[in-house]
């Protein structure tokens, strides 16, 4: 199976972004998370400040070059 993804430049880049940082973003997703439940399962933490977390995604978002 093949798919082409085809962008009128430069009026779609937020679109063709998207797409091309799409795989990226998921990996931010899955570290998060993975970050979230070592914090659950081996430090016991019941709650987290929203200023750590936020930290931790934008971390993540600058490891893999992404700009938001």
């Amino acid at each position: 199976m093949r798919a082409n993804l085809e962008f009128n430049l430069p009026e779609d880049e937020d679109l063709f972004l998207t797409a091309i940082n799409s795989v990226k973003i998921e990996y931010v997703i899955v570290n998060t998370l993975e970050w979230l439940r070592q914090k659950d399962k081996y430090q016991s933490v019941d709650t987290i400040e929203i200023r750590e977390i936020r930290e931790y995604i934008h971390d993540e978002l600058s490891r893999y070059n992404i700009d938001l």
